[in-house]
């Protein structure tokens, strides 16, 4: 994958050439077809994702069923934007089923990996994170006005 490609998503915002270059040299690039599923709620992996190309659903198992249906959409992901950071920051089970919308292509990073580099080169990791966390607080902010919006006084 090159370098401009990283540039274009916002987590690696920040990062200078020679650390894109390290981050890049630990992706692995992944085509997927509409209706395919990236990971499952409940599965155990912290492999982090970023779209380049396409959309993808982020669903919940809902407490009345245990199908996925359209009002078990919490989110559609596109590209410049990342899957699975929960799973990546805590290790714990997927949070969520990601199913791809539209044809797909996206990065594949690998925590192991990813922490090689940080721990070879700890101000890529802090930049990295940094980002992540941010990220994070937005979606989060995000769920918070949701629910606000959908409580009923």
């Amino acid at each position: 994958m090159t370098i401009d490609t990283l540039r274009k998503i916002d987590c690696f915002s920040g990062l200078e050439e020679k650390e894109l270059e390290k981050i890049d040299s630990v992706t692995e690039y992944l085509e997927l077809k509409e209706g395919e599923i990236l990971f499952s709620e409940g599965e155990s992996s912290r492999d982090l994702y970023f779209v380049i190309e396409g959309r993808f659903n982020v669903m919940i198992r809902m407490l009345a069923n245990s199908n996925y249906e359209d009002n078990s959409i919490l989110t559609t992901v596109k590209g410049g934007e990342m899957l699975g950071e929960i799973g990546f920051v805590d290790g714990a089970p997927r949070s969520a089923t990601v199913k791809v919308r539209n044809d797909a292509k996206l990065l594949k990073v690998s925590y192991d990996k990813l922490m090689a580099i940080f721990e070879e080169d700890p101000v890529v990791g802090y930049k990295f994170m940094s980002r992540i966390a941010a990220i994070m607080a937005t979606r989060v902010r995000t769920v918070n006005i949701m629910w606000r919006n959908a409580m009923v006084l």
